[in-house]
């Protein structure tokens, strides 16, 4: 609040985003790309153009009002009454800038209520919205689940699409808190004791499910990710979904339809596969995490240590380290994997190694990338030799020239060195990194 306080009192009006522009994308309401010049809306100003009398000027508002996002904390109160806006075009954007603001706010059951609504309006763009606004909200929204899944028989396309996205949203929102409370495999038996109102889970599977055979693809496209954020309970509508990968020439619909069907769990494994050669990175890289559960595809996921992408390549890593003991034949491939070009497949096979306790029988090779340019890479190292215990005593000096460089991380190299032992040259290093260099 602060920070936008300051920021409406600039005389300047625009914002350029240096790197990454996520942090904006909040106030804006969209993520700005590097260096992209956006421009801070004025929503005060924008509310009275809503209200003029010039089509031109209520249009560019609605267009400039729609896209708004923690800009209109403020503006709660009157951007709600605009959901009963005669004009259809305010009414929907009036409801997606309610469902970005919504964190924190008191009356958030009640925005819910009165977007809901939305969702029976005769216009079909404001009942899009209203759901895609509830989706927005997530777990506030889970009195809304209900409600959306009946949405999911509108005649709409796009209303389909966005009602079958935002109830995977609330679901999962819902299961994200409930598993603050709950072990991981607890979660969904506790989601479905809760009923979620008129439904369970399955329930809203079941409705998602039907969305598939839908003739758009857009619409089969939401169902499946819906059904593969729901996780296994959707394990049922596997093969429907593998249907819909094996019919489309769409690359990221092959792709969601692969994450899909890893995340519900037992994918048809020769479809999977299949993806493996396909030409397109992102679906090969999907392919390869959806095989993780399957231990027996050990061979088919290594095999692509040495695809060209580097993508691929991580994804390929991170597989065999999830696929657990039954990947340990695979170690020496992986130990290929730390001289990759690319830093993140590098640390990914230093966590690999590391996860199957396979970091002592490569020990000099790990240790090599303490040197390694890349910082995530040789922190990660670090944490590995401390998890080999006292095999890598002989590294513990190269472990203290780590924290020459890199003194903010020290309790990271000290948990390694207390784990590597605790005879006196050991406790010595321990010593050297507690003296404090600072006068002050």
């Amino acid at each position: 609040p602060a920070f936008l306080a300051w920021l409406r009192a600039q005389p300047e009006r625009c914002i350029v985003a240096v790197g990454h522009g996520a942090f904006f994308g909040s106030i804006l309401g969209w993520h700005p790309d590097n260096c992209e010049v956006a421009e801070l809306v004025d929503v005060s100003q924008v509310l009275c153009q809503l209200r003029d009398t010039q089509p031109e000027i209520q249009l560019r508002a609605v267009k400039s009002f729609e896209k708004v996002g923690l800009a209109a904390a403020d503006f709660v109160d009157d951007v709600r009454k605009l959901l009963s806006d005669p004009d259809p075009s305010i009414r929907g954007a009036a409801a997606r800038v309610l469902g970005r603001n919504q964190e924190g706010n008191v009356e958030a059951e009640a925005v819910v209520a009165e977007i809901e609504a939305l969702l029976r309006d005769s216009d079909a763009s404001v009942r899009s919205r209203a759901a895609e606004a509830l989706g927005d909200m997530g777990a506030v929204a889970e009195r809304s689940a209900s409600q959306l899944a009946a949405t999911l028989q509108d005649t709409y396309s796009e209303v389909l699409q966005n009602a079958a996205w935002a109830l995977g949203q609330v679901l999962v929102a819902r299961c994200a808190e409930v598993s603050k409370r709950t072990s991981q495999t607890d979660m969904t038996s506790d989601c479905k004791r809760r009923r979620l109102h008129d439904g369970d889970l399955e329930g809203f599977a079941e409705d998602l499910g039907r969305l598939l055979c839908h003739a758009e693809l857009d619409v089969k496209y939401y169902a499946a990710e819906a059904l593969g954020s729901l996780g296994r309970v959707a394990s049922a509508f596997n093969s429907q979904i593998a249907a819909v990968l094996k019919a489309t020439d769409d690359g990221e619909t092959r792709r969601i339809c692969l994450w899909a069907m890893g995340r519900c769990g037992t994918p048809e494994a020769d479809v999977v596969k299949a993806c493996l050669k396909d030409v397109e990175a992102a679906v090969r890289g999907a392919a390869v995490e959806a095989l993780a559960e399957n231990v027996e595809e050990v061979a088919s996921v290594a095999a692509l240590l040495q695809d060209p992408s580097c993508d691929v390549r991580w994804a390929s890593v991170a597989a065999l380290q999830k696929m657990g003991k039954g990947a340990k034949a695979c170690s020496a491939r992986l130990a290929k994997s730390l001289l990759d070009e690319d830093a993140s497949v590098r640390h990914a096979a230093v966590d690999a190694l590391c996860g199957l306790d396979e970091t002592v029988a490569f020990l000099p090779d790990v240790a090599k990338l303490l040197n390694d340019p890349d910082l995530e890479v040789q922190i990660r190292v670090v944490r590995a030799l401390g998890q080999a215990g006292t095999s890598a005593k002989p590294f513990v000096p190269d472990i203290v020239k780590f924290l020459a460089d890199y003194g903010e991380y020290k309790h990271i190299a000290l948990e390694a060195i207390m784990n590597i032992g605790s005879d006196e040259d050991i406790k010595v290093h321990v010593a050297s990194l507690y003296e404090d260099n600072d006068p002050a």
